[in-house]
């Protein structure tokens, strides 16, 4: 603290990395060697991340299921339960299994989770955004659905005109 004539200059640095979306009203009270008590209220607002990462899924073929998976764990010492949704225009054509459950303590291999993509038509690809949630944690993943590259069969026809 710097005292410049009557007033207190107060430099704080606060790392604000909340795991969560949330919007709080709190109050912070500074106390001064002396006994003063000053009151600040404060609106934290953690709004919504980008995304964790992109798990890209070719499909198998077209009313087929192709699948992939990976582990994750609750990051802390304990389990916790989650649960795992998806949103988005596309999101009928993925699925996600377990849809709830328990996450493994973190330095485990984590709890295995799978996503499915049964595309229905050809011609574009698809997108979705997972959410796996506990009560401290949220993790935000693109999952794009892509159809294999179209190759026209090559041949020749037997067929020959006389």
């Amino acid at each position: 603290m710097n005292i410049e004539g009557t007033s207190v200059v107060l430099t704080l640095c606060v790392v604000f990395a909340p795991t969560r979306i949330f919007s709080h009203e709190v109050k912070l009270l500074v106390k001064s060697r002396a006994g003063a008590v000053w009151h600040f209220s404060l609106h934290l607002v953690a709004t919504e991340t980008s995304f964790d990462d992109v798990i890209t899924m070719e499909a198998a073929g077209l009313a087929r299921t192709s699948t992939v998976s990976f582990c994750l764990t609750s990051q802390t010492s304990a389990p916790a339960e989650f649960s795992a949704t998806l949103q988005g225009k596309h999101h009928d054509v993925f699925s996600v299994s377990p849809s709830s459950g328990i996450l493994l303590p973190i330095g485990s291999e984590g709890t295995q989770i799978e996503l499915g993509f049964t595309p229905r038509t050809y011609g574009r690809n698809y997108e979705a955004k997972l959410t796996v949630e506990t009560d401290s944690m949220q993790w935000f993943y693109k999952v794009v659905g892509m159809l294999p590259d179209y190759s026209a069969p090559h041949g020749e026809s037997e067929y020959k005109r006389s």
